[in-house]
């Protein structure tokens, strides 16, 4: 099936490059024991979920492309999904070892020393949920349903933990303080912090940084309010602050372009990836 399109097409009907089709699946291929007559070979159940993902056809023309049923379709894109959020586990992890060195270098080079990560939290449009005791609680602002994507990524745009399936209408302190992050930093900071940096002949712990709208805290940098009265350090620091905060906003761009890491996500409800 992949030999059918050539290059240049190949990104724009699946939303992946062919090489990283290919290392997807021979990630999923051990996962996946097929048996000829039962089941699809992996190679279709991959593409036809991708062409699902970063399309806008329906599953009867997906079908027809892929000549089969609806149904097949359909049930090929939950065994991607289970495939994927069962067993890619391992590529959303904690910066350790020569990794902590690497990102701190990263995000000292853009004016933000001692930084280990960039935090955010993003909306994402869900049809209104039936298996839960408070539907509108996902309902953002009386105009859409939504759950939230609370996301840290490094100074190279890599997710390094993500916390996904709070409803929409919590803020983003309050989707922070229910995640086993904020609960890692109040109970064992340093098993995620493990180093101090030093400026000026003082000593102060790692960090991440994050927008206004999280806490401020010895372990999460925010930004100065600007009340209009901000002293030259204080805006300086919020420029360096704003600058490494890019990173996160970037990161979700790519996200949002990416078939394969926002099924991962989404499918996942209150995924909590390895700290």
């Amino acid at each position: 099936m992949m030999a059918f399109y050539n290059l240049s097409d190949f990104n724009t009907h699946f939303g992946m490059t062919r090489t990283q089709v290919e290392g997807l699946l021979n990630e999923l291929q051990p996962h996946y024991p097929y048996e000829r007559g039962s089941k699809l070979p992996l190679e279709n159940v991959v593409l036809a979920s991708l062409r699902v993902l970063s399309s806008q056809e329906s599953y009867g023309m997906i079908a027809e492309r892929f000549q089969t049923s609806k149904s097949v379709i359909c049930t090929s894109l939950h065994t991607f999904c289970s495939l994927v959020s069962g067993n890619l586990e391992n590529h959303i992890r904690w910066p350790i070892g020569n990794a902590i060195r690497g990102t701190m270098q990263g995000f000292e080079d853009v004016g933000f020393p001692g930084t280990l990560g960039a935090m955010d939290a993003f909306h994402i449009p869900i049809n209104k949920p039936k298996d839960v005791q408070e539907p509108d609680e996902y309902m953002k602002e009386n105009t859409m349903y939504c759950t939230t994507l609370l996301a840290v990524c490094d100074n190279k745009y890599k997710f390094t933990y993500v916390n996904v399936g709070h409803p929409g209408a919590f803020d983003d302190s309050d989707v922070f303080k229910r995640c086993e992050l904020h609960k890692a930093f109040q109970e064992d900071p340093d098993s995620l912090l493990p180093y101090d940096f030093h400026i000026g002949g003082k000593v102060y712990p790692f960090h991440i940084i994050a927008d206004a709208g999280f806490p401020l805290s010895e372990y999460v940098m925010t930004p100065y309010v600007d009340d209009g009265h901000l002293k030259h350090k204080e805006i300086e620091y919020n420029r360096h602050h704003s600058s490494a905060l890019l990173t996160v906003s970037k990161a979700v761009g790519v996200l949002k372009a990416s078939a394969i890491t926002t099924i991962y996500f989404i499918y996942v409800p209150l995924q909590h990836i390895d700290l």
